[in-house]
């Protein structure tokens, strides 16, 4: 340091000499000029130094001279560090300064021209910041065997600090940012002597021990938990945390005991402290006496829908010595079906079902069906685990849901899918489909005679479905309730003639149900009452002495014939054939009792059968007598 006359200035240096022999390793003040690579190094004015040595850089051994950024190649010993400030001195604008010293110049040490701002002198600096204090000791505070790094502790008044520097690959370290501030402690209208690092009470970690004027302090608490937890990291949108999962947690000690134990919690989280919930404890006593150590939990129920971390705590120290995990989120089972307002509202028996749904946490997928009676029952499963959106075709199996006596509008069908892992599952939302039966292959016959009866013919076994029951009904209110006609056997007949009651409506709603199966067809019959013929006369009739009048309307534009019928429902004379009529007319046609062959007829029972285009066709019965 510098000392001169009084009222005079002079220049501080640091000088380095070798400790086995003594002799300088930097050049004297006396020579000048100072030798390049042998210059001391430059200090202030008027002041003297606070000095250590240590590790500042810990377990750095880089050597790649390709490093995205500039490193010291040749620093891979202790490091010197200095401020310009001292406990009996202080000066303005002191600085702490971290220098390195190299002995000798590596020969793989590249020129100076290939990496600018690398080639430094024997003693030169690291890093500098402006600083207040004085350096009182370095050494290892927080017991990180890992990085093997000192701190430095610096007093200033009445308040210690202790830095850490950081990593040369750190963007802070680049930024000028060199130390990191690890603690500190002040100690109110009292001012430092003294400050130094040692283990006291020998538990293997060092301590600070303070002495102000008034008193004398030990700081034994370590600066910062030595438990360290590692894994798991923290869940990513999308990842999936699901029932059954082995999560590993894992976490080092810096400092290894021997007879600790740590539990393991669960904190879920919230958004507000007021708000948290207690934890929630997952092991107790694990055994905590290894550098790295890690616990197996599997996920269940009592992390299941939470998002939160876990927490690695000493049970001696509790809540100093302690780690958390990063923020994960547990998954309960869960599917929705997209696009559920889309789906259709009435589906056919056998017809295909296309659903789309988005799902997660799942190791099987399924569809219950429920009808009227309100319970519900497995229809499908495909045993797969499905992850985001998919899509499930499902055939619409005949249910036996139908009464053949019951308006089809009762066959309506809940269906939901459900999602399972292990013993948890989720529903989706229900949605409702009317299906429809199956058709009956039963056709309605065209008569040529008068007879007014319908005979139906039918084939049960081109139905795609097990019929061998067949109920043939009618109804009289559009479908609201059915009158049974018969029940026949559908396996040894395959035709039916239905003798029409009197009294019937024009329009009747014929049914065709297949028993205790899922086919059935509704057929709408007209023609069934006589409505449109207004007058016969005479009747009875006598040809030739009389002409037979037949008067009558249409119920739309139609062309109409007129055929006479014998008792054996053969033709004997048509006196109309597809005339054009209106119906807004009443018209009269006539028949001279003779036969297509011009002979009379004989006398008996005959029939008068008005047939329109569209099929409708309305018989009366009409007597001959000469």
């Amino acid at each position: 340091s510098y000392s001169g006359v009084d009222g005079s200035s002079g220049m501080s240096y640091l000088h380095l000499f070798d400790g086995t022999n003594g002799n300088p390793e930097t050049a004297t003040a006396k020579v000048r000029p100072f030798n390049t690579d042998q210059r001391p190094y430059k200090g202030g004015f008027n002041h003297s130094w606070s000095v250590a040595v240590g590790n500042l850089d810990g377990n750095y051994s880089g050597n790649n001279i390709n490093e995205m950024k500039p490193f010291y190649p040749n620093n891979h010993g202790l490091e010197i560090i200095a401020t310009n400030s001292s406990r009996d001195f202080a000066v303005a604008n002191s600085k702490i300064h971290v220098l390195k010293y190299n002995g000798l110049f590596p020969s793989s040490r590249p020129p100076k021209k290939d990496m600018p701002n690398q080639y430094l002198n024997l003693l030169d600096t690291i890093c500098t910041h402006r600083i207040n204090g004085w350096l009182a000791a370095v050494n290892d505070l927080d017991g990180d065997k890992s990085n093997g790094k000192d701190e430095i502790l610096i007093v200033s008044g009445s308040t210690i600090m202790v830095l850490q520097m950081r990593d040369y690959n750190s963007e802070e370290f680049w930024d000028g940012n060199a130390f990191d501030t690890l603690f500190t402690e002040t100690f109110p209208n009292e001012t430092i002597s003294s400050a130094i690092i040692a283990d006291i009470e020998g538990d293997g970690r060092n301590d600070i021990i303070v002495t102000t004027f008034l008193r004398t302090y030990v700081i034994g608490i370590p600066l910062k938990s030595t438990l360290e937890l590692v894994l798991p990291l923290a869940t990513v949108e999308g990842e999936e945390i699901c029932a059954g999962d082995e999560i590993q947690i894992e976490w080092k000690n810096l400092v290894v005991s021997d007879n600790d134990f740590v539990r393991i919690l669960f904190q879920e989280a919230a958004e507000d402290d007021e708000g948290l919930p207690p934890p929630i404890l997952i092991a107790d006593s694990v055994a905590n006496s290894d550098t790295y150590l890690e616990y197996t939990y599997i996920a269940s129920d009592i992390t299941l829908g939470k998002t939160g971390y876990f927490i690695v705590e000493s049970i001696k120290s509790q809540g100093k010595l302690r780690d958390v995990s990063g923020l994960l989120k547990f998954n309960k089972p869960y599917i929705s079906i997209i696009g559920i307002e889309q789906l259709p509202d009435t589906l056919s028996v056998g017809s295909e079902l296309l659903l789309n749904a988005l799902t997660f946490c799942n190791d099987s997928i399924s569809i219950e069906m429920k009808t009227y009676s309100g319970t519900w029952t497995n229809l499908y499963t495909e045993i797969s685990p499905k992850s985001g959106s998919f899509t499930l075709a499902i055939q619409m199996p005949c249910l036996g849901i139908y009464d053949c006596y019951s308006s089809q509008s009762f066959n309506s069908v809940s269906f939901r899918l459900l999602t399972h892992q292990s013993e948890f599952f989720s529903a989706s939302e229900e949605f409702s489909i009317v299906i429809l039966p199956d058709g009956v292959p039963i056709e309605i016959l065209e008569k040529t005679s008068a007879d007014p009866s319908k005979e139906f013919v039918f084939d049960v076994f081109g139905a795609d479905y097990e019929c061998d029951s067949l109920s043939l009904m009618y109804s009289l209110n559009g479908g609201a309730s059915f009158t049974l006609i018969e029940t026949i056997d559908a396996i040894n007949n395959d035709t039916y003639t239905w003798s029409v009651p009197l009294g019937l409506p024009d329009s009747v709603l014929f049914r065709a149900c297949c028993v205790s199966s899922c086919a059935v067809s509704d057929t709408l019959i007209t023609g069934m009452s006589l409505s449109n013929i207004k007058i016969i006369a005479p009747n009875p009739f006598r040809p030739p002495y009389e002409t037979l009048d037949i008067v009558y309307t249409v119920s739309q534009s139609s062309n109409v014939t007129i055929s006479i019928y014998d008792n054996n429902n053969r033709i004997v004379a048509i006196p109309l054939s597809g005339q054009s009529r209106e119906p807004s007319r009443v018209y009269s046609d006539h028949w001279d009792g003779r036969m297509t062959n011009g002979n009379l007829v004989a006398n008996g029972l005959y029939y008068i059968k008005i047939e329109e285009s569209s099929g409708r066709a309305e018989i009366y019965p009409l007597f001959v007598r000469k």
